[in-house]
């Protein structure tokens, strides 16, 4: 019987950045949703936190879902600039020509996902870039699969030869990928062996146009503000206003860019507040009183209030369950 997706496959925050304002761009509001799927804000918001994949791939489902929105995957995808992809996608803009770029990029793909493999096969004519998930889960990954080809294709794109680049898909056609034009260009290749791109031969050697990255000051103000949150509890209530003048903004910029990103202030306060007592919860070294007076709650009978609003139950019976479940004494 085939495993499971479990921890070890995994994707960084980085891959998932563009969704709350996807969804802020429709109307529709970031943090419930993200949170159905098992994401928090304020943890989607660190650049250095690792999602499970059946994480990711229910978090597509549910978007798609919400949004009505048949290429959610690879409409995302065509937001990114590589280097808004953390070390590795810097690195594979910096390389000197694009075989390097694909090298380097199928060489450290794992400090951006855990569990996805490329390979690169050289042909006479063209270089086969392709790419499969390690073991199996419950969920299509197909929107993934789709903006992972829309991401690979932009290392050939920095080119400028897109007439050079195809794009390789492992399921056989159908009219609904008609619309996959859009966002992978003219050359598609259905029912091929494997997901992947197909880069002709004589681009390989071809140098990377560096344009710098497109400014995202949503993500950097949603990053900051959720660091002074943390540095600000238990000693200080953060408020808007207090963590937009440690920012040397704005409220009013600090408000938008925080729309701009899915969510509003109190909604990033409330869920690093509700992740974090959860985390605690699940500790034994810190009493309940502990836990709200370190959330920044003045009086513990406010945080019990908060935690039930969050789960429908206390924080003491929240703990006992926990214990219990995991065998603790």
């Amino acid at each position: 019987m085939a495993a499971a997706f479990s921890y070890h496959f995994s994707h960084r925050s980085l891959t998932l950045i563009h969704v709350p304002r996807f969804l802020n761009e429709r109307g529709l509001r970031a943090a419930p949703i993200l949170r159905d799927a098992g994401i928090v804000s304020s943890q989607l918001g660190n650049p250095e936190t690792w999602f499970d994949r059946d994480v990711c791939f229910r978090l597509e489902d549910s978007v798609a879902g919400a949004t009505g929105c048949q290429f959610y995957g690879p409409q995302i995808a065509t937001h990114y600039e590589l280097p808004q992809l953390g070390w590795w996608g810097e690195s594979v803009a910096q390389s000197p020509n694009l075989l390097s770029g694909l090298q380097f990029a199928s060489q450290t793909i794992d400090t951006l996902q855990k569990g996805t493999r490329f390979n690169l096969v050289r042909q006479p004519r063209c270089m086969h870039f392709n790419f499969n998930y390690l073991g199996r889960g419950s969920l299509d990954p197909i929107q993934h699969i789709f903006g992972t080809l829309v991401v690979l294709r932009k290392i050939g794109l920095m080119t400028g030869e897109p007439a050079a680049i195809s794009v390789k898909i492992a399921r056989p056609y159908s009219p609904m990928f008609d619309g996959l034009h859009e966002f992978l260009g003219a050359s598609l290749i259905f029912d091929a062996d494997s997901d992947g791109i197909v880069f002709d031969s004589d681009i390989l050697g071809m140098r990377l146009d560096r344009r710098p990255p497109e400014p995202t000051p949503f993500l950097d103000t949603t990053h900051d503000a959720i660091a002074l949150i943390a540095s600000m509890l238990p000693y200080e209530h953060p408020t808007r206003e207090r963590v937009a003048k440690r920012l040397n903004i704005s409220a009013r910029t600090l408000q938008r860019r925080l729309a701009d990103w899915g969510v509003t202030f109190e909604e990033l306060l409330d869920e690093y507040r509700r992740d974090r007592a959860f985390r605690l919860l699940m500790r034994e070294d810190h009493s309940i009183l502990e836990i709200a007076y370190s959330l920044g709650y003045s009086d513990p009978a406010h945080f019990t209030r908060a935690f039930k609003r969050w789960t429908g139950i206390s924080p003491r019976s929240y703990r006992s369950a926990y214990s219990h479940s995991n065998g603790v004494c």
